[in-house]
């Protein structure tokens, strides 16, 4: 269930003396924080799952690692910005736009190699595994940068929950294979989200893109995000605040567009129980 708020209380604790843009996180930045945290936690599966393919796969194609990339984030680059703003980790936002370009270089990498029909160049190999070993590196601590902010501001970050994640991405940075099952490479049983079908829902909704406010109407939910309809002047990849005729609000990036209709993606899926999917 989104955990968006009016206003999060930040404490006095700071780094290398920064000192607070205020007291608190207005509800806006709390839900894009809080989706570019999950976003962080996706992430960091798939680079899991990449560095993992090829360290089995070493002098092998590359169409085995393509399979697992990471996508591209969305809400990262916004969530940079907010930390900047806040002045609470002075070395996020720089640490946390690297990652992201880096990611996009180490995509390209693989993806690149993978189209080769007479396979790897020499000494490829090598160059893609260093490279997959730092994004595990780099992003164990944009993962660590969200515990801190965590713990400054008190947004709901489960930093136990994460330490399966944080103990993937460490082996990875050291050429491990933790994603390895039986031979094969698997997505971890803890990392593993379910897939819910459609629920139909007929609600009215506002929704906020590029400084538009959109009028639409939601006409289904699943536990990965919501379809609507009315949704001509949206595009495909921008961040989205949609909220519903009752209140709740959610960011979202969206994730395709076609004759009014349009698929937005939550960061995370909505819980089992949660009313609109369970129908309480």
């Amino acid at each position: 269930m989104s955990r968006f708020i009016d206003r999060i209380v930040v404490t006095p604790m700071t780094k290398a003396g920064a000192v607070p843009r205020r007291s608190g996180l207005l509800r806006e930045e709390a839900a894009v924080l809080d989706t570019a945290y999950c976003e962080t936690q996706s992430i960091g599966v798939h680079v899991a799952m990449t560095c993992t393919a090829l360290v089995v796969g070493a002098g092998k194609t590359m169409v085995e690692p393509a399979r697992f990339l990471p996508p591209m984030p969305v809400v990262l680059g916004l969530a940079a910005t907010t930390m900047s703003d806040l002045r609470v980790l002075p070395e996020s936002p720089a640490r946390i736009t690297r990652f992201a370009t880096q990611l996009t270089h180490a995509r390209e990498l693989v993806m690149h190699q993978a189209t080769q029909v007479t396979g790897r160049e020499p000494g490829h190999a090598d160059i893609a595994v260093q490279a997959w070993m730092m994004m595990a590196e780099d992003c164990l601590h944009v993962l660590q940068d969200f515990h801190a902010l965590g713990q400054m501001t008190g947004l709901a970050i489960d930093m136990a929950a994460d330490e399966p994640l944080s103990a993937a991405l460490r082996a990875c940075r050291v050429g491990g294979a933790p994603c390895l099952v039986d031979g094969a490479v698997t997505m971890p049983s803890w990392a593993q989200r379910r897939r819910a079908r459609r629920i139909p829902l007929h609600m009215g909704a506002w929704l906020r893109s590029k400084g538009q406010l959109l009028p639409v109407r939601v006409t289904n939910v699943s536990r990965g995000g919501f379809g609507i309809a009315h949704a001509q002047a949206l595009e495909v990849g921008a961040i989205a605040a949609l909220t519903l005729e009752t209140g709740r609000r959610f960011v979202c990036s969206v994730a395709w567009k076609r004759d009014g209709e349009a698929g937005l993606a939550l960061a995370k899926d909505l819980p089992a129980n949660d009313p609109l999917i369970s129908g309480g």
